[in-house]
């Protein structure tokens, strides 16, 4: 930003770049020419100095001097522009020499087509075809998202934590990166403007929806797998894919179902590497217009969408509508309950827990308690659905799976196994005495606090207090 007071401006000039507050209101936009009443209105409103919003990379920008006579009419600043297009920094902009050591690899250069499509406004992104046949579809009717069929449920059965050998979990963990790579592959090749198959990213669905079957405890608990920079990215919405998995299945979707549930889980945030990095990363509160690009997103993501073959054709719905909310205040589209896929409603409950209980830029992680203690805040306001809230309290319980707690006589345990009539009381493996003694894996046992009244929960601690065991010490 370049601070400019209004005392400069010349009347008859044309402005080249967006010009905002001190509060970070829209002033005047591109292509306006300012006259003596903007200088006058501005003053009377108390407003001495413009905010220029001038590129930082030197392409695209104007000759010196002013504009061309040929600008459109002169606009008041107190009524809204016309949509400006202002260049946004391109990612591959950033040379690897400027990425610090925790950010990992970038992501890839974008393709000229997606560059274009990023400097589109809102509004014309929510005018191309792909997103206003969605619109029509949502007005005429529900689609199929409702369960049918036999529930994916009955074919879940639980493991033993006996059965669980120090070579299993450290194979399901190497499962997991290779996930996370496959997924940073595909979006590789999609983002660079190629023609991709939904092969790739149904196989690691495929996967991640038979462990759940075979062991649904331990795929939670992988999801506390964090992944640093800009991979952070990717195991975000993989993680988002397992949570949403395990939703669907406690909410009675069969298995096709919740394979198709689990792909537009792990696509939803398709969009978000368009959005400027600088947005992106940015550890402040984000002004109105770099909130409008995040709102973005979930338009361009259907619109790169366009290039995976083979794909399911509720996917489209999910990624479009995977930031609403259920009182109407999300975003594109600001739609309601009625109006919401119910698919989509999904993937809002795991991306907003994924996204509470993994740390960021700006703050640290909260412990998966706390996120479960927002999440169902959040669905009190109206914001989530209590359905599949309710179903993922079934799945995970009140301490979400792979959490930490402390109970009254001061041992600690790791919750194994949620409960899913007492959701403040569930299965917890011993990892660690009251007297401070960690456990080792051959002297853990199991407390099913169902059965065991006269012990409680009486604080959640953050996954890693204790130092130097596993994410699966317990398991």
């Amino acid at each position: 930003m370049k601070k400019v007071p209004v005392s400069s401006i010349i009347p008859g000039c044309a402005v080249w770049y967006e010009c905002y507050s001190d509060k970070g209101d829209l002033l005047l936009t591109p292509g306006t020419v300012v006259t003596q009443r903007h200088l006058e209105q501005l003053r009377q409103r108390n407003i001495f100095d413009l905010y220029v919003l001038v590129p930082s990379h030197r392409e695209n920008l104007p000759p010196e001097g002013p504009a061309p006579s040929t600008a459109p009419k002169a606009q008041s600043p107190n009524e809204p522009g016309p949509p400006a297009e202002t260049p946004a920094v391109p990612d591959h902009t950033r040379r690897p020499a400027e990425q610090t050591a925790d950010e990992g690899e970038p992501l890839p250069p974008l393709a000229v087509e997606y560059e274009r499509l990023r400097l589109e406004q809102l509004e014309r992104l929510l005018q191309a075809p792909a997103a206003r046949q969605l619109d029509l579809s949502i007005r005429r009717g529900r689609q199929l998202d409702r369960p049918v069929g036999v529930s994916l449920q009955g074919s879940v059965h639980q493991t033993s934590p006996f059965a669980r050998t120090a070579a299993y979990k450290a194979e399901v963990q190497n499962l997991y990166h290779d996930m996370r790579d496959t997924l940073r592959d595909f979006m590789d090749t999609l983002l660079r403007g190629n023609k991709v198959d939904i092969a790739p990213v149904r196989k690691s669905v495929e996967q991640i929806l038979q462990l759940f079957i075979e062991d649904p405890d331990i795929v939670l608990s992988l999801t506390r797998l964090k992944s640093p920079g800009e991979d952070y990215l990717f195991g975000h919405m993989l993680n988002t894919c397992a949570i949403s998995i395990s939703i669907a299945a406690s909410a009675g979707y069969n298995r096709e179902q919740v394979l198709t549930i689990g792909i537009g889980a792990l696509l939803h945030d398709l969009g978000m590497p368009l959005v400027p990095r600088e947005i992106r990363e940015k550890t402040t509160r984000l002004t109105a217009r770099e909130f409008s690009e995040i709102q973005k997103h979930p338009v361009m993501g259907i619109l790169v969408l366009e290039k995976i073959r083979h794909l399911p054709d509720a996917v489209r719905y999910m990624l479009y509508q995977s930031h609403e909310r259920e009182n109407g205040s999300g975003y594109p589209q600001r739609r309601s309950s009625r109006l919401i896929h119910r698919y989509a409603k999904i993937i809002q409950i795991a991306d907003v827990f994924e996204a509470l209980a993994s740390p960021r830029r700006h703050r640290a992680a909260y412990t998966p308690f706390e996120s479960m203690e927002m999440l169902i805040r959040m669905t009190q306001r109206g914001l989530l659905s209590h359905h599949f809230a309710k179903a993922f309290l079934a799945y995970a319980s009140l301490f979400p799976v792979g959490s930490i707690v402390e109970l009254s006589d001061h041992r600690l345990g790791r919750v194994i196994r949620g409960n899913p009539t007492m959701f403040h009381r569930p299965l917890v493996s011993i990892v660690q005495t009251n007297a401070g003694k960690v456990l080792h894996e051959t002297e853990i046992y199991q407390l099913d606090l169902a059965y065991d009244e006269s012990i409680a929960i009486i604080r959640a601690l953050p996954p890693d207090f204790i130092r130097g065991v596993d994410i699966l010490h317990g398991f």
